[in-house]
């Protein structure tokens, strides 16, 4: 998979003049009233070319929103920020959300209505389902979870024309298991939202509530403040996690342990003991309850929603006799719109197939084909529906085998509500006009009923009820748009353990299909990938994973103990065999995994619109069993190459740990940055500006969105698998990933590592043609058209920052791809060496801005500090003697990267501090030295 698909400028204004072409449909459809053209020399006063716009939006992943304002230049969305007045984002974004602005832009997205294999139009589609849409027709509509009323509301009254209408959920990774388990011990339908910033020990159970959970976001800040370095040590928050995969939670653990994931319910039980006050046997869980304990309201226990139903109901059982409940996890309604029970899960949908029981089909922005478990056969069960439709960003595996395909507007061209994990309704507008010619899911609903409304109006109808009596709608409307929510107050419930459930929690056992002496093969969802939904996103792609540092594909993890007696090799290959189902997957050795077990990520294997990487192990997943199964191994001589960034804090060249850790209340012992060694070079005293950065480690969770986000605001091209494999990724920022063994195993600290921007840079006195040179406010300045190559900074730099850029990348980027470049950044051409630069871009234009209003340069917000969901990194002029970096340099955590090189980076770090508990102290590592 790559981005270079034959798809030229001729062949795009073809598929743009179809679209347009086909675009004639009726009222119901028509976007915008003809209006007439204004010549631009009459431009609009909001739009002045070169200053870009924000635009307040979502960024939605299974359901659950966060805010994000969107950066335009002259209608081009080509940036995602953080929205910092959202309650689950508070200015940070994920990995998902910055690369959606690519997915925006990918050429292989649906370009018109197809039926079958054959060009369409919207017209032609309507004369022909408003026949199946009708009543006595017996419907089926797919969707996955959400949390929008829109969609909720379209599907009632499409309903209403077609009664009967059955609804089903297909949820790959969604959270079903956790609000089974919470309807069984409430006995209602909740939802529950932790609260780190008010919690003093945690323990995770298998879950990575830092990736996988929708609050990740918040859930990063809150961990942060919590071990903010003045904190008190009684105060300061500990962090307790088992898992069954190495995790973001897990290497942000003061006390990991790598658990196999058949004993966590087993382990949830003992922690229900515990904290009734059974004593335990095993001493690190006893020494983890008696600290939850001793935190009583301000203790969380949580757990994995792959977990079984019943473990989250012994989880949340605990918090309850902690106290918890209401202060460090809140219990709220359900959000989730869609209907519950197993009538509305994929299986009954493919058993009402099979019994023809349903004359129509429509599958909203789904894929069963792809992700529905192997054994219940959708693809061959979807042949047996008589009218099929398809709505989605690509022309799929489902979108082939459907009698109809939709294309689906991309969530930046179209209006749309969702909820945050805490209920915050967040408002989505287009921040483009459609490329093509799709539609949201609630315009279609609304035209298969020939209703007239656009996406606007749909909103409008759906939310209205919430403005005040007294309001002016259309300048409330105004506000509730441009501020991308509506006010939302989070209306917690109040819980109670049901009857004799307690007692049932403690004694019954827990189904699996899996027994002590068996394999176990463990599905998780992919840190790129996710459930298959990004697969096609060379940005995330080629984003090395945390942890394992891999790109461009999966594999199967094993830990090395198991590899060895099974016989595989890092590096090789092996055959998984479940049942009759069988796929082969290279091999990754991996330290820090439970023994007995592999596991394996989901969203590989791909066979349209394109044919993608890796192998694809929903072909290993059953209905009955969808996160564990049994498995069997079988060694193969070869697999498919691993593509691994080889930029790795263990495999350093320098052979030592850079990411600084200190236990939390003693000493640090740091050699501080601004430490000034001999130098044959002469120092250059401050200007007006000296611009720096300091990274706090102890905030860092390595998730990776500072990459992205870098990658994004620079228009650094990706190079695709075979390039890669080179070593040849472009990324201005790397994290390298440190893994200490001792103690209780391998525990993972992170470090993102951009250009040092040294005072005294050994890159600036090689370059034969003075490319690299130094600016006045301490920039090592990169001047791309004096550069022919010869990387000779490359080689003098020790911390291997540069990147060269051996082929013309952005040169081979496709139509529509370029509409994504950030037109304040130069686009390189081939044979430049590339590398961070503090963006320079957003510093100069903070200049000309003071400038401009007569004030001093206010804040300046680097691409990667903006995005990064801890406040992990702090840009600054250290020619400011209360600027906040400047304060950080000052500290005693503070120290500098190879500083007795004498390179004096303007770039310096804050150790990580540990907090382990005194009770598990033999375990935990020795002092840094």
């Amino acid at each position: 998979m790559s981005d270079h698909d034959p798809l030229g400028r001729r062949a795009f204004l073809q598929r743009m003049s179809a679209g347009l072409a086909a675009a004639g449909l009726g009222g119901c459809l028509e976007r915008d009233p003809p209006e007439r053209i204004v010549p631009y020399a009459r431009q609009p006063e909001y739009i002045v070319p070169g200053v870009p716009l924000f635009f307040a939006s979502a960024f939605v992943r299974d359901a659950y929103a966060y805010g994000i304002l969107v950066e335009t230049h002259e209608g081009r969305p080509t940036k995602i920020e953080g929205h910092p007045e959202h309650r689950a984002s508070l200015g940070a974004t994920c990995p998902f959300g910055q690369a959606s602005v690519r997915e925006l832009y990918d050429p292989r997205r649906s370009t018109g209505v197809r039926r079958g294999h054959e060009p369409s139009s919207w017209p032609a589609f309507l004369r022909e389902a408003r026949g199946w849409f009708a009543k006595g027709r017996r419907v089926g509509v797919l969707t996955g979870p959400t949390t929008s009323r829109m969609l909720t509301d379209g599907l009632a009254r499409l309903a209403a024309r077609c009664p009967g209408l059955r609804w089903f959920v297909s949820s790959p990774v969604g959270r079903d298991n956790l609000h089974a388990g919470l309807r069984r011990l409430f006995g209602g339908a909740f939802a529950c939202h932790y609260r780190l910033d008010r919690a003093r020990v945690v323990l995770s159970l298998d879950d990575d509530l830092l990736f996988v959970d929708p609050g990740r976001l918040r859930h990063a800040r809150a961990l942060a403040l919590r071990r903010r370095a003045e904190l008190d040590p009684a105060e300061a928050l500990r962090l307790y996690a088992l898992e069954s995969f190495p995790g973001l939670t897990g290497a942000a653990a003061d006390h990991r342990l790598a658990v196999r994931v058949g004993d966590v319910p087993g382990l949830a039980r003992d922690v229900l003991r515990g904290v009734l006050g059974d004593p335990l046997d095993d001493p690190w869980l006893a020494a983890a309850i008696a600290d939850l304990k001793s935190a009583g309201p301000t203790g969380l226990v949580v757990a994995g929603p792959h977990q079984p139903p019943q473990v989250h109901a012994m989880v949340h059982a605990a918090n309850q006799l902690l106290g918890a409940a209401g202060r460090t996890v809140v219990y709220t309604e359900r959000l989730e719109r869609q209907p519950e029970g197993p009538e509305h899960a994929l299986p009954a949908l493919v058993t009402a197939i099979a019994r023809r029981e349903l004359d129509v089909l429509l599958v909203l922005d789904e894929n069963p084909v792809y992700t529905a478990p192997a054994d219940l056969g959708f693809a061959d069960a979807l042949a047996g529906v008589p009218f099929t439709a398809h709505l989605g960003l690509y022309r799929d595996e489902t979108g082939e085998r459907c009698r109809w395909h939709l294309p689906l507007a991309h969530p930046l061209e179209a209006w749309a509500d969702a909820a945050a994990d805490d209920g915050e309704v967040t408002l989505s507008q287009p921040t483009i006009r459609p490329l093509y010619d799709g539609l949201s899911a609630p315009e279609l609903l609304a035209a298969l009923t020939d209703d007239p409304a656009r996406g606007r109006d749909l909103l409008e109808r759906t939310w209205s009820d919430r403005a005040p009596a007294d309001a002016d709608l259309a300048q409330w409307w105004r506000a509730a748009i441009h501020d991308g929510r509506l006010p939302s107050p989070t209306t917690a419930v109040t819980t109670a353990i049901r009857g004799e459930v307690l007692s049932s929690l403690l004694t019954e056992h827990v189904p699996s299909d899996i027994s002590s002496p068996d394999l176990a093969l463990a599905f998780r969802p992919d840190p790129a990938a996710w459930d298959g939904r990004y697969a096609l996103d060379p940005w995330l792609q080629e984003l090395p994973r945390p942890i394992t540092r891999l790109m461009w594909g999966n594999a199967a993890f094993v830990a090395p103990e198991t590899a060895r007696a099974r016989g595989l090799q890092h590096g090789g290959g092996v055959r998984l065999s479940v049942g009759d189902r069988s796929v082969d997957a290279p091999v990754y050795v991996l330290a820090g995994h439970p023994p007995d077990q592999l596991t394996v990520h989901l969203g590989y294997g791909r066979r349209a619109p394109a044919a993608g990487v890796g192998f694809d192990a929903y072909r290993l997943r059953s209905a009955g069993a969808p996160w564990t199964v049994a498995v069997v191994a079988e060694p193969l001589a070869a697999g498919d190459p691993l593509i691994v960034d080889r930029h790795r804090g263990d495999e350093h060249e320098h052979g030592d740990e850079h990411a600084r850790w200190l236990p939390r209340g003693e000493p640090a012992h740091l050699v501080p940055p601004g430490l000034l060694p001999a130098s044959m070079h002469p120092t250059r005293p401050f200007g007006e500006h000296a611009w720096a950065m300091a990274i706090d480690l102890n905030a860092c969770i390595g998730c990776n969105a500072c990459v992205i986000a870098c990658q994004a605001e620079n228009n650094i091209p990706t190079v695709g698998p075979a390039e890669a494999a080179r070593d040849r990724a472009l990324h201005w920022i790397r994290i390298d990933t440190y893994a200490d063994a001792r103690g209780e195993g391998p525990r993972w600290r992170f470090q993102p590592v951009p250009c040092m921007q040294c005072e005294h840079a050994p890159c600036e006195v090689v370059c034969p043609t003075g490319a690299t040179q130094h600016s006045h406010d301490g920039l090592n300045d990169m001047t791309y058209n004096r550069c022919f190559g010869t990387r000779y900074c490359a080689n003098n730099c020790p911390y291997k920052v540069r990147r060269f850029n051996f082929f013309d990348y952005a040169g081979r980027e496709l139509v529509p791809l370029d509409l994504q470049r950030n037109p304040d950044v130069t686009v390189r051409t081939r044979g430049v060496m590339e590398k961070c630069t503090y963006c320079v871009q957003r510093i100069r234009g903070a200049e000309i801005a003071a400038h401009r209003e007569g004030r001093a340069v206010g804040p300046v917000v680097t691409a990667c500090q903006g995005a990064c969901p801890a406040r992990a990194i702090e840009f600054g002029d250290l020619a400011r003697p209360d600027d906040p970096v400047l304060v950080l340099r000052q500290d005693d955590r503070a120290y500098a990267l190879l500083a007795e090189l004498g390179t004096r980076p303007r770039t310096s770090y804050l150790a990580r501090l540990v907090h382990p508990n005194p009770a598990l102290r033999a375990a935990a590592p020795p002092e840094e030295e």
